[in-house]
């Protein structure tokens, strides 16, 4: 069996999370497919999965995977879920490594499920990766189009605007409610959000952000920004115009008036 080799900084904080039984489980799998060791994976394979393809599935994987010492192994992802019935209760773990070689960067995830009876495998999947996760997911503009470039200076107006609103409608003497004007104000409507590696955008029409704007970044995953119309910001300032416009065309009446009266 190959030796793994623990990684630290993001990886260090979900291997702290995952119970060290599911870790052990997940690596015994992996070096059973390093090793080649197929009848045993079969052998534990779920009698749900059991196929004549299987296999040929375990043979492809392993063709992936090189039979010696990675020079990194760290846990990206972790999932486990509780079930239960009449009969029985199992957990299912869905636990993801990402190895590095000497010439390749592999994705290996190994699904179980674990009861009183004992352990059996339900998925296992293996695949080559460019580079690593924190690297291909890592926050930069190289590479990227207009509308990456829209997205980020929309996360930075937005909040501004938001902001310069409020002031304004705390400043305001003429605005009465103005606690219901701030709440419109600061709430952004509709959510447009943006995977910063991939690309790929999702809209809900549907949805308050506060502020009009947020950004996550699950650990080794990409960083997704997300933008909302600042509809209450938009109004407020449109109306707070016309009442200057029409205070200044009333000055200026004021002012025509009195020169003609003298």
């Amino acid at each position: 069996m190959f030796v793994l080799l623990g990684g630290c900084g993001e990886d260090a904080a979900i291997e702290q999370q995952v119970p060290a039984q599911d870790m052990t489980t997940a690596k015994h799998y992996i070096a059973l497919l390093q090793n080649r060791q197929f009848d045993q994976l079969e052998k534990d394979l779920d009698p749900g999965l059991k196929s004549a393809k299987a296999h040929e599935t375990f043979v492809a994987m392993a063709g992936l995977l090189p039979q010696q010492a990675p020079l990194s192994a760290k846990v990206v992802d972790w999932r486990a879920s509780d079930y239960s019935s009449t009969l029985k209760a199992w957990t299912t773990v869905n636990l993801t490594y990402e190895y590095q070689f000497s010439d390749k960067w592999l994705i290996i995830n190994v699904a179980s499920q674990k009861s009183a009876t004992g352990v059996t495998l339900t998925g296992m999947h293996v695949y080559q990766s460019a580079d690593s996760l924190e690297h291909i997911n890592r926050f930069t503009l190289a590479g990227k189009g207009p509308l990456h470039y829209f997205v980020l200076l929309s996360c930075v107006l937005i909040p501004l605007l938001m902001i310069f609103a409020v002031v304004c409608c705390i400043r305001s003497k003429e605005v009465k409610r103005k606690w219901l004007w701030i709440l419109f104000i600061l709430v952004g409507l509709g959510q447009f959000s943006l995977n910063w590696t991939t690309g790929e955008w999702l809209f809900h029409p549907v949805s308050l952000l506060l502020l009009g704007e947020s950004y996550f970044a699950p650990l080794f995953g990409g960083w997704t920004l997300s933008i909302s119309l600042p509809l209450g910001a938009l109004l407020f300032l449109w109306t707070q115009s016309k009442s200057l416009l029409r205070s200044g065309a009333d000055s200026r009446d004021n002012a025509s008036d009195s020169a003609a009266n003298d």
